[in-house]
């Protein structure tokens, strides 16, 4: 759920920097939200590694029984 939610907001991030950017906002700003934008990122990879490793291990274990 947390990976497909982080997936799902791209597009919603992406348009308010572009928003942001074309405003002329200061360049702290855009380096606070660019840092709460990597942030989330990170977590949605890590999420959807843990998912992977969940879906692999759940497929080894119905082909050994």
């Amino acid at each position: 759920m947390i990976s497909s939610s982080i997936t799902m907001s791209i597009p919603f991030g992406m348009g308010k920097i572009i928003d942001l950017v074309t405003k002329g906002t200061t360049k702290e700003f855009l380096f606070y939200v660019g840092a709460g934008l990597s942030t989330i990122f990170i977590i949605g990879a890590a999420a959807n590694f843990g998912r992977i490793v969940i879906m692999r291990t759940a497929a080894e274990r119905i082909i050994l029984k």
